[in-house]
């Protein structure tokens, strides 16, 4: 079973509240906390599927999101201890975690089956 979305396009962003903060955890290295929430949008797409018993079909879709929610945490570093942070642009970025909250309020299809 397949299916694939394209030109996925969202508008009517809201954003709640950005939360940011550093620590440092070595002398090149700084921790950085993203979190974002309340974060809502609108989004439109096209489908199309390919699914069991050979059934095939496509169209677009509006979908509504509420209440969405990311906390990202990064390692922004230099190349060596001898480079600090504090007179240095970072030439490293390390992913620590990424957790996103994605809650669906509404999902309208609107489209076919092929057979």
């Amino acid at each position: 079973n397949n299916i694939r979305a394209t030109n996925v396009v969202c508008r009517s962003f809201s954003v709640g509240d950005v939360k940011l903060n550093s620590v440092p955890i070595s002398g090149n290295t700084v921790r950085v906390t993203l979190e974002v929430d309340d974060l809502d949008a609108a989004c439109t797409f096209n489908y199309n599927y390919e699914g069991m018993l050979f059934f095939r079909g496509g169209g677009w879709a509006d979908v509504k999101t509420y209440d969405n929610a990311a906390q990202v945490i990064l390692d922004l570093s230099t190349s060596s201890s001898s480079r600090p942070l504090s007179e240095h642009t970072p030439s490293q970025v390390t992913v620590v975690s990424c957790v996103p909250r994605a809650s669906i309020h509404s999902m309208a299809f609107h489209g076919g089956i092929e057979g």
